[in-house]
């Protein structure tokens, strides 16, 4: 599932960005939306929202969202 989201979101391109989306964009390689930035700072994942467009920390953002939520921040009703 991970791989396909990641397929979806962002063709696996870790500086992916959508200006597009609300909240000032999406980024990186699960195109982690800028209304989850201050939570994952809050979370000490990351110091700025550059650091979405780092592998690690957008993977680690993304652990972080799908404990919380599954994969519905991806637009997926799937829990698997």
């Amino acid at each position: 599932m991970l791989m396909k989201i990641m397929w979806r979101e962002s063709h696996c391109q870790t500086t992916s960005i959508n200006r597009k989306d609300p909240y000032g964009g999406s980024f990186g390689l699960l195109q982690i939306n800028g209304s989850n930035v201050g939570w994952a700072k809050r979370g000490g994942w990351i110091n700025s929202r550059d650091d979405l467009l780092k592998r690690n920390q957008n993977l680690k953002v993304a652990l972080e969202l799908w404990k919380l939520y599954g994969w519905r921040p991806w637009g997926t009703k799937s829990s698997q």
